[in-house]
């Protein structure tokens, strides 16, 4: 049985409000900085910022524990679509500007030119610094991908494709100090607002992670190793108890289109 009617709030993670995003982006920056640099995960700030108050689903814990657990659906696809635009129009923008500003100042030096660029410079820094290493991660994806898809036929991969997509719940950007017992408490929130039954599908930023989330339940695609999937069950999670000395509630078994979990280089 569940502890709570499905889509109540839950009691392990809260929104992330409003008075929330400086700490919680801070979290983020951290986290997600390259190298776990102290001084890129300031510079990346500006960014986190913008993305929690654009995106929704985020969840924390005191701003330690921070997570996106988003139901899936149509209206997910829309919003997240149209955010996907503002946000390149937004840091379109901020460079152009940034460009401009400097180009007149360097010819000019034109006061109100030299204050756009004193203004901008973080935010810009920002775009920069979360662009690289998005695209040095993706990079590592892929990379990960074209290895486990060497042995998988085509059928296989377009049935791990449809696996992760048909995952009514999607949990993404996990970040704590703890990696381990900040999974506890994202778990435990995905058990508060998903029903039995229901797919879990995650994203692991490294297979060190994806080998961490299968202690909960989930398990990796075959040809998507950093793709994860796993279905709530009613069961107990007696493994995360004995584990880590969180409160069972239900467990999550992985769903049939699963293979158990297998190393990964």
């Amino acid at each position: 049985m569940l502890s709570r009617p499905v889509g109540a709030p839950s009691a392990s993670l809260s929104p992330v409000r409003l008075r929330d995003v400086p700490r919680v982006a801070a979290t983020l920056g951290r986290a997600f900085a390259p190298a776990r640099s102290r001084v890129l995960g300031v510079a990346a700030w500006p960014v986190w910022v913008v993305l929690l108050v654009l995106q929704g689903g985020w969840v924390h814990d005191g701003a330690d524990v921070v997570a996106r657990v988003v139901r899936r659906g149509p209206w997910l696809q829309i919003t997240s679509a149209a955010r996907a635009v503002l946000l390149a129009v937004v840091a379109g923008g901020t460079v152009g500007v940034f460009l401009g500003a400097l180009g007149v100042l360097v010819e000019l030096g034109d006061p109100l030119s030299a204050l756009v660029v004193a203004v901008l410079t973080w935010p810009v820094a920002a775009i920069l610094v979360v662009t690289v290493e998005t695209v040095r991660v993706n990079v590592r994806v892929l990379r990960v991908i074209a290895s486990a898809s060497r042995g998988a036929s085509v059928a296989e991969r377009q049935d791990d494709v449809r696996s992760f997509r048909s995952a009514e719940w999607l949990v993404s950007s996990a970040a704590s100090p703890d990696a381990a017992g900040g999974l506890v408490l994202v778990a435990e929130h995905v058990r508060d607002l998903a029903a039995p039954g229901e797919a879990v599908a995650a994203v692991a930023a490294s297979p060190e992670l994806a080998r961490l989330y299968t202690r909960f339940g989930l398990r990796p695609l075959p040809s998507r190793p950093l793709l994860l999937v796993g279905r709530v069950t009613a069961d107990v999670a007696a493994d995360i108890t004995a584990d880590y000395g969180a409160t069972p509630t239900r467990g999550v078994k992985p769903s049939h289109h699963v293979v158990p979990h297998r190393e990964i280089g």
